[in-house]
């Protein structure tokens, strides 16, 4: 691998998880803590599953249609920085409406605000790495940069929630903002100098030629199941505080320490991106991955102990990392056709969002039920249905085509 190509894997790593790091953090643990401060904490878990699904479901239709405009405007790879651009700037002002959010509807609105404009920039990264990778490397690099994102992910996660935790939610989301800011600015950087040194401009795709619709849509249907099930993790803050009676806090720092496993992602990402291309396997490490998830799920379910809980987190983050690494080289190798890239893109953002809105709108239902059933706090048949899914997206993986093997990076 060139020094060249090492640069241009680094900017897109960057330059992809600063643009979904404000939407993480909020969906992962500030969001939450802003609903226990306004309705309280017997009342946030409905509260925060309603404005999380209803965010979801407006971003079905918002995705799309931000996707296509992409496409019509900056479709070209010398051209996406703009929308890159734009959404960032749209999102640090939606970050700044966020912090200063006092109700339900303020906290709704600005939400979405966040997620659609973040959503602009990622896909617009995202958009670039079919565009500017060598094809017969796409699925190898892809995979590669799958498993690093969660990593940069979690090291910025780290450094604003756990060593900012006792500082005050606004604080924490205009370090946030800053951070983002700042790391998405140095990928774009990169993107343009290698662009304009080795990357002439295309306007011609074959890829419609060498895959089809078709796969694309059953990539689509394991990319929901994947979803929903990795879904249930965002009410893990409320599960902590639930089942284990911890502070917000302690919380932040318990998610800061449980960053350390970031180190089992990147290995498992890594290692199942370069076993996978060198023994075309694609499919058994992806379905590895969703074991150790469905696991990981159990665990958490029939944990009892904080160390059982902490235990099964482990056990979960091994199965994200080839799930992650293999995930996107996936989508990368079915996008049907170089102009719409951006389109595609954000169809596949948009499927991954449908699935977990649907289960936000029944975490409450799901959990009541299971308080009715077995009595406690009812996050155990939650869990439960969240392994279902995980077992679906194992079953769609046999109705992909495997693709020739290229060989290791």
């Amino acid at each position: 691998m060139s020094k060249q190509t090492m640069l241009l894997l680094f900017a897109f790593v960057v330059g992809c998880s600063s643009s979904m790091l404000p939407s993480i953090a909020i969906s992962y643990g500030i969001a939450q803590f802003k609903f226990v401060t306004i309705v309280g904490e017997e009342n946030a878990l409905e509260a925060f599953s309603f404005a999380q699904g209803m965010v979801m479901l407006l971003l079905l239709i918002g995705v799309p249609v931000v996707g296509r405009l992409a496409d019509q405007f900056f479709s070209a790879a010398n051209k996406r920085h703009y929308w890159i651009v734009i959404g960032n700037a749209l999102g640090l002002i939606a970050l700044y409406g966020f912090s200063q959010a006092t109700t339900r509807g303020q906290i709704l609105t600005s939400w979405l605000c966040v997620l659609l404009s973040y959503t602009f920039a990622s896909n617009s990264f995202r958009a670039l790495i079919p565009q500017l990778l060598p094809r017969e490397k796409l699925s190898a690099y892809s995979g590669l940069i799958g498993s690093c994102i969660p990593v940069a992910l979690t090291l910025n996660l780290m450094l604003i929630l756990g060593a900012l935790a006792d500082a005050a939610i606004n604080i924490k989301l205009m370090y946030l903002g800053g951070l983002q800011f700042l790391l998405s600015a140095i990928a774009i950087t990169i993107l343009l100098q290698y662009r304009r040194k080795h990357v002439p401009e295309r306007t011609v795709s074959r890829r419609s030629e060498e895959t089809s619709y078709r796969q694309y849509l059953v990539v689509l249907v394991a990319k929901t199941c994947i979803s929903i099930a990795i879904s249930g993790t965002t009410v893990l803050p409320l599960y902590y505080i639930t089942r284990f009676g911890m502070e917000q806090s302690e919380v932040f720092v318990l998610n800061a320490a449980m960053s350390a496993g970031v180190i089992l992602i990147l290995l498992t990402g890594a290692l199942s991106t370069h076993y996978a291309e060198k023994f075309n396997k694609q499919r058994s490490f992806l379905a590895l991955g969703a074991l150790f998830i469905g696991v990981g799920l159990i665990g958490y379910a029939s944990a009892d102990t904080l160390v059982w809980a902490i235990i099964s987190g482990i056990c979960f983050q091994l199965g994200l990392g080839p799930v992650n690494a293999l995930g996107m080289a996936l989508v990368n190798r079915v996008l049907p056709n170089e102009r719409r890239y951006g389109r595609d893109l954000a169809i596949v953002e948009a499927a991954t969002h449908f699935g977990p809105a649907m289960m936000h709108f029944a975490m409450p239902v799901v959990v009541a039920t299971g308080i009715s059933l077995s009595g406690g706090d009812g996050y155990s048949l939650l869990f439960y249905c969240l392994v279902l899914f995980a077992a679906v997206f194992t079953g769609t993986l046999f109705f992909i085509k495997k693709e020739k093997s290229k060989g290791p990076i």
